[in-house]
């Protein structure tokens, strides 16, 4: 894994956008009130209620998997001189070698228009976005043709350890 005491940027953002974990809330609270009411006090669930061995899955898969899944998820940006490591824990990581850099830049971006949202984002023309909250963000012309847009609260700092990994490749 990656080593953030050599690394010249790292940043851990963990999910914080209120409207995904609103979203996230409402399945948690029904597989909740399943649980109780079929399981716990033994009163079924509608007019064609699930089996006890049904309602526990809902219940393990909603109310228990779901929100550790939320609760646990992080986007991991690490720059060392050897590339720019992307762990997008629990899921997916991604390694940019410096030789595949040609520019990088600053800027804002409009996270539901351009990308329809956070997290692994791909957009028509060969773009990409790793984000976790915010608008802001370093985006990486690569030698393929493609973009890679990485979300960070810190930006400046992002793009400073960036442009030391181009120079020295």
């Amino acid at each position: 894994m990656n080593n953030a005491r050599n690394a010249l940027f790292h940043e851990v953002q963990p999910l914080r956008i209120w409207l995904i974990w609103l979203v996230i809330l409402i399945p948690v609270v029904l597989a909740w009130w399943l649980f109780i009411s079929q399981i716990v006090f033994g009163i079924p669930v509608g007019d064609n209620p699930l089996s006890n061995i049904g309602a526990l899955v809902i219940w393990l898969a909603f109310g228990i998997v779901l929100p550790s899944f939320a609760y646990y998820a992080k986007l991991i940006t690490d720059v060392r001189t050897d590339g720019i490591y992307l762990n997008f824990f629990p899921m997916y990581s991604k390694t940019v070698a410096p030789r595949d850099i040609i520019s990088y830049e600053i800027r804002q971006y409009r996270p539901l228009v351009e990308y329809g949202g956070w997290g692994i984002r791909f957009a028509p023309h060969k773009k990409r976005a790793y984000t976790m909250g915010g608008d802001r963000g370093v985006e990486l012309e690569l030698t393929d043709g493609k973009r890679l847009l990485i979300g960070s609260q810190r930006p400046e700092e992002l793009a400073s350890a960036v442009a030391t990994v181009i120079d020295s490749k």
